[in-house]
């Protein structure tokens, strides 16, 4: 499922505040779990799949067409 998208003339300027909410939620979810019919569910994150710029862009690393990329 999709965990963010964004529209605009330019990306959000730091990916830490873009990606924050889901962080926070993220974290409260694998120490407590979820409870879906009284039934306590953990949840884990295996991966996280991005394409290169957005892969640049949470990791905070020059992109491969920057100057002085890869």
């Amino acid at each position: 499922f999709v965990i963010g998208i964004h529209h605009g003339k330019s990306k959000p300027e730091n990916s830490n505040d873009f990606l924050r909410l889901f962080v926070d939620e993220m974290k409260e979810l694998e120490q407590n779990g979820i409870e879906i019919n009284k039934q306590v569910i953990s949840i884990c994150i295996n991966d996280i799949l991005c394409d290169t710029p957005a892969r640049s862009y949470v990791c905070k690393i020059k992109g491969h067409n920057r100057y002085e990329g890869c």
